[in-house]
């Protein structure tokens, strides 16, 4: 009896440990079978989450193939529009919404109230019937005329030398002097902005909305500009290069006179680089304008005739813009001759030189007279040896301006080279008190050739008419040429001219202020940075360079839709040039603003900045009143802060992946499980320009995830 207990004893505790054991492998199993769902959620989170981002990409890549299918569509370098987005989708969502918000420039911002449409993604399923995989959508912002918030804006209007000169405080994001400081000095400390959320957090300048700002750009330069960078040595080793340039985009013939004239431009001295005064050159100095003779007595004697008491006189006109420090002397010589009525000399040729000192550029465009009363100045000659009567007195005056705080080198002489015949004076009275008719040139740049014929309006020089002279205005000769050649046929008519001095070129539109040609035929006809009526235009802005970079960044883009902008350019443009003081008027910045924009929609956009000046400029409102020299000075102090060439693009794309359920893909658009939305935003940039290939290049330039 005791035995049969021990065995059911035994029995018993090997039930228990079965059953225990089972137990054990029961909570094995479940929580092997909890483990592994855990382990198969985590997996098919991480494939939904990769299988989402890849849908972004995928999204990203179908909306950067749907920038080039709408810009090869409406055949135009740039879209037509503001937001793109697709519509052959079945959900309608909204991707604006939350952080996505941050990156939507401020003068697009209405646009994130509305939906853009979802994108059906298929992959090829069995029997090549389609099977949906998930699905994605896109919207893309067209920031292509925004302006760069890391570069753009924030210094005082100057020469137009850097793009931080656009006038960005009239926008209504910045709109006071307050912000604009706040705007520069958080920027200067904040060093870069990747996106505009960062701009708007970080900027204290930024007052409301990031407004018309974005924080990238790129425009590239044109691979066949040439460059104009360089003092004057540097420019002279590329002489060929450049001559090359010219020829082909001013005047072929030319091109060493211009090249020539572009070195005198820029150097620092006022003395023509080649010291040869036989042709135009480009030296900030007084130039002799108009030579006559005053009240020079002649007395006639059965013994002698007298020439005696004249008062030479020299117009010196300075057509130039800006003042000049240098002080310059004036010298005459003096070529008397008496001859009888058969002409035979019966006295001289007597030379005189004669010297007075003057002082240039202490009034830009300004006149000044030197008078020579020379009452020492005695020119006899004996009649007794059987001179015929009349007698006439025959003089000629050969002028030189010499510079004297450097080198007393001349700078200008009529003629030239000296030491030849001067202009021609003549008395023919038995006596004779008073004032001759004067030497007028018609373009003191072409003074130094003296007239071979007195009425030759082909002549470098004219004579007055009925003794009158122009003493401190313009010559008549001068209005004389203007009314045959108005400007409409390209030529200037006015007198002001401008010399830079200053090493270097600021800009390429400084070569506006250069005569086109040495030919006398070319007066008055500098190089063209705008069409002057039958006249075109010459190929300086789409030529030449100085920029130091073949890329510029910040700068405006004259195929935006936006008027603020443009308008930000040429606001407090130089009339003249950058320290004048003498800026362009807002009724003129607003009518050049107006212009361009009337001109793209008339048009179609700008492939390069130079087709802004396809038209002559005399016709913009508010620049009637303007002289060409002012006209082409706003062009020359604006167009470094001009571009367009980039496409720029912010694109929001939103994805989500089909989960599988039974192991199967549903089969139905429908019947779509979602799980795993994600968003992201892209900073695109493009080139409207194709390159070698025929393509246009393209990039991803920033790039986020999207939080909410």
């Amino acid at each position: 009896m005791e035995m049969k207990s021990e065995a059911n004893r035994r029995s018993g505790v090997a039930v228990i440990i079965v059953l225990g054991m089972l137990a054990l492998l029961m909570m094995m199993g479940v929580a092997f079978s909890v483990s592994m769902r855990t382990e198969r959620r985590s997996a098919g989170n991480y494939s939904n989450d990769v299988s989402t981002k890849n849908l972004v990409w995928a999204g990203l890549a179908e909306a950067v193939r749907d920038l080039d299918d709408a810009m090869v569509a409406d055949d135009v370098p740039y879209p037509l529009w503001e937001a793109l987005w697709t519509s052959n989708g079945i959900t309608q969502v909204s991707l604006g919404q939350g952080e996505a918000a941050g990156h939507v420039p401020g003068v697009l911002a209405s646009w994130s109230t509305n939906t853009a449409s979802w994108l059906i993604w298929e992959r090829p399923g069995s029997g090549g019937m389609p099977t949906p995989f998930g699905r994605y959508a896109y919207v893309i912002l067209n920031t292509s005329g925004l302006l760069d918030a890391n570069f753009s804006g924030g210094e005082d209007r100057g020469g137009g030398t850097n793009v931080n000169e656009i006038k960005v405080e009239e926008f209504p994001s910045i709109l006071n002097p307050a912000n604009l400081t706040r705007f520069k000095n958080d920027r200067k400390t904040d060093v870069w902005y990747e996106s505009l959320q960062e701009l708007e957090e970080l900027n204290s300048g930024i007052a409301n909305n990031t407004d018309f700002f974005t924080t990238y750009s790129r425009f590239p330069l044109d691979d066949d500009l040439i460059s104009l960078v360089g003092t004057e040595s540097e420019l002279e080793a590329r002489r060929v290069e450049i001559e090359a340039k010219l020829r082909a985009e001013v005047r072929f013939a030319d091109a060493p006179f211009i090249f020539n004239s572009l070195l005198d431009y820029i150097d620092e001295d006022s003395i023509p680089h080649n010291n040869d005064l036989a042709e135009p050159y480009v030296e900030r100095v007084p130039m002799i304008n108009e030579v006559w003779v005053d009240r020079l007595t002649m007395t006639v004697t059965p013994t002698a005739c007298t020439l005696s008491r004249p008062d030479f006189a020299v117009e010196l006109v300075y057509p130039f813009v800006e003042v000049s420090s240098e002080s310059f002397a004036v010298e005459i010589d003096v070529s008397s001759t008496i001859v009888d009525a058969n002409g035979i000399v019966i006295a001289g040729p007597q030379i005189d030189t004669y010297q007075m000192t003057t002082t240039a550029g202490s009034a830009p465009e300004s006149y000044r007279m030197e008078h020579f009363r020379e009452r020492s100045y005695s020119v006899v000659a004996d009649l007794t040896g059987g001179a015929v009567l009349p007698v006439q007195a025959q003089i000629k005056i050969g002028c030189r301006v010499l510079i004297t705080s450097d080198g007393n080198q001349v700078v200008d002489a009529v003629p030239y080279p000296t030491g030849t015949d001067g202009l021609p004076f003549t008395i023919s009275a038995t006596v004779a008190s008073g004032d001759m008719a004067s030497w007028e040139c018609v373009d003191p740049r072409f003074n130094w050739l003296v007239p071979s014929s007195p009425t030759g309006r082909r002549n470098h020089w004219v004579e007055g008419v009925n003794g009158a002279t122009t003493a401190g205005q313009v010559n008549q000769a001068t209005l004389d040429m203007w009314a045959l050649n108005p400007r409409d046929t390209g030529y200037d008519t006015h007198m002001q001219m401008r010399v830079s001095n200053r090493e270097e070129l600021m800009s390429v539109g400084e070569l506006g202020h250069i005569l086109r040609s040495r030919s006398i035929r070319y007066r008055f006809n500098t190089i063209r940075l705008y069409d002057m009526g039958s006249s075109q235009r010459d190929g300086i802005l789409d030529g030449f360079t100085v920029e130091t970079n073949g890329v510029q960044r910040g700068v405006i883009n004259l195929n935006a839709a936006y008027e603020d902008i443009i308008l930000a350019g040429f606001e407090d443009a130089p009339r003249k040039y950058p320290e004048s003081g003498q800026l362009i008027s807002l009724a003129g910045a607003e009518g050049i603003r107006d212009y361009i924009m009337d001109d793209i929609d008339a048009d179609g956009f700008y492939e390069d900045i130079a087709e802004m000046c396809d038209s002559d400029w005399a016709g913009i409102a508010g620049l009637g009143g303007y002289t060409d020299l002012e006209r082409e000075s706003i062009i020359a102090h604006s167009c470094r802060l001009l571009g367009v060439r980039q496409n720029l693009f912010t694109i929001i794309v939103g994805a989500s992946p089909a989960a599988a359920g039974m192991g199967s893909y549903a089969q139905d658009t429908r019947d779509l499980v979602l799980s795993g939305d994600k968003r992201a935003v892209f900073q695109v940039w493009r080139d409207p320009v194709v390159n070698a290939d025929g393509r246009h290049e393209c990039f991803v330039r920033f790039f986020k995830w999207l939080e909410n």
